[in-house]
């Protein structure tokens, strides 16, 4: 709501008494309701293509307070895609974007890993800070290389087998128990599993190519 400016001026603008009537001061406020509803809406962001970035490779919609994954249609050949700090709720409407490298969800709050068959030359993807429970939905995505899943609520590391190439595998600030369902995962140069319930190193033995592992924060028995 606009605030009244200030008078301008040396001399002092007269005084004057307004009366109103019950009715009219009803409305006025109804007025005020819809004019605060209608900011509420004009709230969220929609996405929206200009002709210009038809052909764009990268596009980037950072805290543009989306609530959904729409419009998408026009991108024929976009590669880096990103909806960091947004308000998205579901991962929908990507399944044609099948020139797509890599996908940033980072900071929304999406409860389920879903719709991403159609991305098979995906390499990177990062759904860290969302409300993730449980790792799925990722068998179709067989040139990931890159996974970042932290701070979200998952319990056990499961559903990776078909994600053969991947080379990084990020799962710190979770509620994961148990270190298992790696052993495919043969390529596989860094692992970050800090800041979990995890009280045992174990069932790493064919992770060859290890380089890094990050384990800090747990729940390790000497």
């Amino acid at each position: 709501m606009s605030e009244i400016p200030p008078n301008s001026g040396d001399s002092e603008l007269p005084k004057a008494i307004v009366v109103a009537e019950a009715g009219d001061i009803v409305d006025s406020e109804t007025e005020k309701s819809d004019n605060e509803d209608a900011e509420k809406v004009e709230e969220f962001g929609q996405i929206e293509i200009s002709e210009n970035d038809f052909n764009a490779y990268e596009l980037d919609f950072q805290h543009c307070k989306i609530p959904k994954i729409e419009n998408l249609e026009v991108l024929t050949r976009i590669e880096i895609l990103g909806f960091r700090w947004n308000f998205i709720k579901k991962i929908e409407n990507l399944n044609f974007l099948t020139t797509l490298q890599e996908l940033e969800l980072y900071d929304n709050q999406i409860t389920k890993i879903e719709n991403l068959d159609g991305l098979v030359n995906l390499r990177m993807l990062d759904i860290s800070h969302n409300r993730l429970k449980k790792i799925e939905g990722l068998e179709n995505l067989p040139n990931l290389t890159r996974l970042y899943l932290v701070s979200n609520k998952i319990s056990k590391i499961e559903n990776l087998e078909s994600c053969t190439k991947l080379e990084m595998l990020e799962l710190g600030d979770n509620k994961i128990r148990k270190i298992e369902n790696l052993e495919l995962l043969t390529d596989l140069t860094q692992l970050y599993i800090g800041k979990n319930k995890i009280s045992q190193i174990e069932n790493l033995e064919t992770l060859t190519n290890l380089k890094l592992l990050s384990i800090q924060a747990n729940r390790l028995k000497l």
